[in-house]
């Protein structure tokens, strides 16, 4: 078995022993309106509008990994082939619930 070691023999041979799968499905943005102008009598209102978004919804892998969108291993504005494609354990994106009411006259 290929192993991370200079002492063994076989550490110029190449292994997929690292190599995790990394498909996956992003749900960046939801968000979901209501116009309440036609259940307001009167003309008080020229908008009444309740919504709520929810960025970063849902993320569906079977990677094993924080986030399965890893860095780019970008130093200075290049770009490092060296630690482009492995993850060098980045935070997942946030989960951010926002809820809001727009209301003109």
């Amino acid at each position: 078995m290929p192993r991370v070691t200079e002492n063994s023999s076989n550490w110029l041979q190449f292994s997929d022993l690292y190599v995790k799968d990394g498909d996956y499905l992003r749900i960046s943005n939801i968000t979901v309106g209501y116009d309440f102008k036609n259940l307001v009598p009167g003309e008080k209102f020229g908008k009444l509008r309740l919504y709520a978004s929810v960025l970063n919804a849902f993320t569906f892998t079977n990677y094993t990994g924080m986030d399965p969108e890893i860095g780019y291993g970008i130093d200075n504005g290049e770009t490092d082939r060296f630690s482009s494609g492995i993850d060098l354990g980045y935070y997942p994106r946030p989960r951010t619930i926002m809820v809001g009411l727009n209301v003109s006259f």
